[in-house]
């Protein structure tokens, strides 16, 4: 019995001393490094985040850094993309392990603001035929994109419109609208044109002598009034 145990104790001692000097298995290197995302399209102030995948699965160093070829136009940290203005950047992410790279390409563009509505600073005004007058239209919000407008009449004969210049024509209503390039958003202005006085200088049938004492003609020139004066 005794020597059964010393074998069985000389077996575990020899079993130790092999696996003891078994080198210990090397870490596995990086091979690679890929992206879910080549390419993707932001606009300013918008995120994404980019995932990475270090091949073989069990490689040993997984860690990985991030860059971006222009922080002015997008910046990057831990994956997550932020556009910053319009513009085209490269991020890229390199493993630590072999220096292994995998690239995507940031295009930015410009975030656009809708038309919410426009505003006259006069809903109706009256004007004398000649007489003219210029309309502001106020657009909203103002950091809207596109703030092009037009104008029209719904009369032309009566009122014109340019640019917010109406011009009274000859006595009547119209109506003057702006409109929005984008969004089609309107307002209008109600315009009444009133017939233009004319004035009037009875002759009290004075004579008006000219040079010499001959008899001239009464003439108004402030009134542009004429009357042939005769005997």
């Amino acid at each position: 019995m005794r020597k059964k145990y010393l074998l069985l104790a000389f077996s575990a001692i020899m079993l130790l001393m092999a696996s003891c000097d078994k080198p210990a298995p090397a870490p596995i290197k990086v091979a690679g490094v890929s992206l879910n995302q080549t390419s993707v399209k932001l606009v300013e102030g918008d995120q994404v985040t980019l995932i990475a995948t270090v091949t073989p699965s069990d490689a040993a160093n997984k860690n990985v850094s991030w860059t971006s070829s222009d922080n002015s136009i997008a910046t990057v940290d831990n994956g997550k993309v932020t556009a910053v203005k319009v513009g085209t950047a490269t991020i890229t992410v390199i493993t630590e392990d072999g220096n292994k790279t995998a690239s995507c390409t940031v295009t930015v563009t410009a975030r656009t603001y809708p038309v919410e509505s426009v505003t006259l600073d006069k809903d109706a005004v009256e004007l004398t035929e000649g007489a003219d007058i210029t309309l502001t239209a106020t657009v909203n919000p103002s950091n809207a994109t596109n703030k092009n407008i037009s104008w029209t009449s719904s009369d032309n004969a009566i009122a014109t419109v340019e640019n917010g210049k109406v011009t009274a024509v000859k006595a009547g209503t119209a109506t003057i609208t702006v409109k929005t390039e984008d969004g089609n958003k309107t307002a209008t202005c109600a315009v009444t044109v009133n017939k233009k006085k004319v004035d009037t200088v009875e002759d009290d049938g004075s004579l008006n002598y000219g040079p010499g004492g001959g008899a001239g003609d009464n003439i108004d020139e402030n009134k542009d009034i004429y009357d042939g004066g005769s005997f």
